[in-house]
């Protein structure tokens, strides 16, 4: 009698298959569309901050140059007006990113404002500078 001869199989396959593959990248790109959205928007966020930050900063010197009675120059975007010329040596702040100065009113220290268009749609298209609040928003 013949014994029967035992085939032995071995499986070394190793590796990844197609779909494994294709698995992952689809999911790091998922990733990566996340990352960037949320990127661009604290780049947007970051433009709007610095802009309140350096327009509060010009609010005092508003305030204190109506409050003499002295005339308010008209501001513009370059930096180089002078925000009360008899009153102090401060500029209204430049603006970049595409802002630019909008409407002024500059009545009184209680009912005084002015705005800045933010021309690239940030901050729902323009911040609003107020005396009686003494912020920008």
């Amino acid at each position: 009698m013949k014994a029967k001869k035992s085939v032995k199989r071995t499986n070394n396959k190793k590796g990844f298959t197609l779909i494994e593959i294709l698995l992952i990248v689809v999911i790091i790109s998922i990733l990566m569309v996340a990352v960037i959205a949320n990127s661009m928007g604290a780049k947007k966020n970051a433009r709007v901050n610095n802009a309140k930050t350096f327009l509060g900063g010009a609010l005092p010197v508003v305030i204190g140059c109506v409050d003499s009675g002295a005339v308010l120059n008209v501001p513009n975007e370059d930096g180089t007006t002078l925000i009360c010329g008899s009153f102090s040596s401060s500029f209204w702040p430049a603006l970049n990113w595409g802002y630019t100065y909008g409407s002024y009113s500059f009545a009184n220290a209680s009912d005084c404002f002015f705005t800045v268009n933010t021309n690239n749609g940030d901050n729902g298209g323009a911040l609003t500078c107020s005396c009686d609040t003494q912020r920008c928003k």
